[in-house]
């Protein structure tokens, strides 16, 4: 028997093909799937098997070389078992759509300790490919959405941003066989193995999606917009994304239910269950323009909320993007944030010109001028979270004021007395401080807001998001306090309106006429700046769309009508380029 093998190297796309031979230990198990050890450019390492025949002619194999089946290699022993067979094909699809190696994708596949006497099930499709948006409140009750939407015969994956113990124990309350797959790297065999039974729900993070479901029916996924969602190591991809290609090839139903839909629902059909009167608590504004400068970064508004939640002994938590500085800049006449007058996004000087402002997501850029007032004096904000505690101890002196970090994490078991937090937004992750907390204020609402991402804007509505969710009922006054120099902005004034919607669809109109994703596809590759000027000398310039340059890393964006038009256009250029020079490739992400 012959068979097909990616070996377990991150930095190798192709297949090779070996030998099952007599001196291969235990080759009755070896089918599509397996992990098998082998020989590799001189070392013995593992790999997945993708591809078995019984006879192999002599022919040109896909690295365009002779292929002698006398001259393979044998497989020196099968290791263990691997992910079913429609696992392994969606992991190459997956390769190809990311421009990637298929590695990453079969490693989150593949259980971290070793699987025997496994036996996958053959493979059952649906009768109809769907992807429906449901829309809910921040904090509506989705238990009824996502029990009406369980597979009726088949399993059921739901793919969630954080971990669901009750969520679990309420499914098992229902009759269902409930796995929990979990947020974290480690699947171990006994979760792998439960995974493989019929007509249970699958319950996990963003890497449940690769678990080895033969008879799965219907994929749920909530706030699919949380970063939890979204891989953040090469390649970045995100879940929803993946679930469709998962269901597409299945034929089966996919749902997101979320308050705060990302753009990568675009054609999904939109089903609206917001409720016409809000259930939440409100979110306040604190304008800093017309602060009392002698309150420093606190107004009257927030010293008064923070002493509220203090005697009502709950912790109030003061959340700052940034742990050093952030660097925005405001006109020195209106103290307005400058900003794009395209897409509303923060704009910086261009560096070493200092002529004029640059807008680093939608590439404009104009005269150095305010937009407000028309002021051609601007200055730099600097606010990190050192100088905030140093002010929050001046003006709270009786309240115990403490930094979230890892290092101070293990003091909160002895927390005896309401606390004021000061950290960034890894307070809304803490379930022991959001437990007691009853106030949250944003003390420099702008540089979350402002932050030079395409997606700055919807991971902001998700950290407000995360805030309102939260919190628990409490009689504060004011609970959600947003400190902005910006009062007038679409986003803000969304947010007091509790809309979190309708930025999605304006961020889709944006995209639209950029001409980036989710309409067309393309590929953003960062490297040093002499490999990136010798990639474009190199490539196609058809869809080149432009270079950013930099003294010591340069970046370039490549666009194609389809991440399959993208592939066959760009995939041997880019890995050619790849395996000579240390860059990153990000496909459908601007960061």
């Amino acid at each position: 028997m012959f068979v097909r093998v990616i070996p377990d190297v991150v930095k190798v796309e192709k297949s090779y093909w070996y030998r099952v031979s007599k001196a291969t230990k235990k080759p009755k198990r070896i089918v599509v799937g397996s992990i098998v050890r082998i020989n590799f450019n001189g070392r013995r390492t593992k790999g997945w098997v993708c591809e078995t025949k019984e006879t192999l002619v002599s022919s040109i194999n896909e690295n365009s070389k002779p292929l002698d089946p006398e001259k393979l290699k044998d497989v020196i022993e099968y290791v263990s078992d691997g992910p079913p067979s429609h696992m392994i094909d969606l992991c190459e699809s997956l390769s190809q759509h990311y421009l990637s190696s298929p590695v990453t994708f079969l490693r989150s596949s593949s259980p971290k300790t070793i699987v025997n006497d496994l036996r996958h099930e053959e493979l059952e499709c649906g009768e109809k490919y769907s992807r429906k948006l449901i829309l809910v409140d921040p904090r509506a009750n989705r238990r009824e959405i996502i029990e009406s939407h369980l597979a009726q015969s088949g399993s059921t994956l739901i793919c969630t941003p954080e971990q669901q113990s009750r969520f679990s124990m309420w499914l098992e309350s229902l009759g269902k066989k409930v796995v929990n797959y979990g947020l974290d790297e480690n699947v171990t065999s006994i979760v792998f193995k439960n995974a493989t039974v019929k007509n249970c729900v699958v319950l996990g993070g963003r890497k449940s999606l690769f678990a080895p479901m033969s008879d799965c029916k219907a994929i749920i996924i909530l706030d699919d917009s949380y970063e939890q969602l979204h891989e953040e190591r090469s390649p970045y991809w995100n879940a929803v994304d993946v679930a469709s290609k998962i269901c597409e090839g299945r034929s089966i139903e996919l749902v997101v239910i979320s308050s705060v839909p990302s753009v990568n629902t675009k054609d999904f059909e939109v089903v609206d269950k917001r409720a016409e009167q809000k259930t939440w608590p409100n979110i306040f504004l604190d304008d800093k323009t017309s602060a009392d400068p002698a309150l420093g970064i606190f107004s009257r508004e927030i010293v008064e909320t923070i002493h509220q939640t203090i005697h009502a002994n709950l912790n109030s938590a003061i959340i700052l993007n940034n742990k050093s500085a952030a660097s925005l800049l405001s006109c020195q006449t209106c103290q307005t944030i400058a900003q794009c007058e395209i897409c509303n996004h923060s704009v910086s000087l261009i560096a070493d010109i200092n002529e004029e402002l640059y807008c680093k997501n939608c590439k404009t850029s104009r005269a150095i001028v305010c937009l407000e007032c028309r002021g051609t004096a601007l200055k730099k904000l600097r606010k990190g979270i050192p100088s905030i505690i140093n002010e929050s101890i001046k003006m709270f002196p009786n309240y115990r004021v403490q930094e979230l970090r890892k290092e101070t994490r293990s003091d909160l078991d002895n927390l005896t007395e309401p606390c004021l937090f000061v950290g960034t937004e890894a307070i809304l992750h803490d379930r022991k401080i959001i437990q007691s907390t009853g106030s949250y204020i944003f003390i420099d609402f702008d540089s979350l807001l402002f932050r030079n991402s395409q997606s700055a804007f919807n991971q902001t509505l998700v950290l407000v998001n995360r805030a309102v969710r939260a919190l628990q009922k409490s009689n504060i006054s004011k609970p959600v306090i947003l400190s902005t120099r910006v009062p007038k902005n679409q986003i803000i004034q969304e947010l007091l309106l509790s809309d979190f919607v309708s930025n999605t669809r304006r961020d889709l109109l944006l995209r639209e006429q950029l001409q980036l994703a989710p309409y067309f596809a393309t590929a953003k590759i960062l490297s040093s700046s002499d490999a990136i000027e010798t990639l474009y000398e190199s490539i196609n310039k058809d869809n080149i769309v432009g270079v950013e340059t930099g003294d010591i890393q340069s970046s370039l964006l490549i666009r194609a009508k389809s991440h399959e038009d993208l592939y066959d256009k760009y995939n041997a250029d880019l890995r050619h380029f790849m395996s000579r020079n240390k860059c990153s490739v990000y496909i459908d992400r601007y960061d």
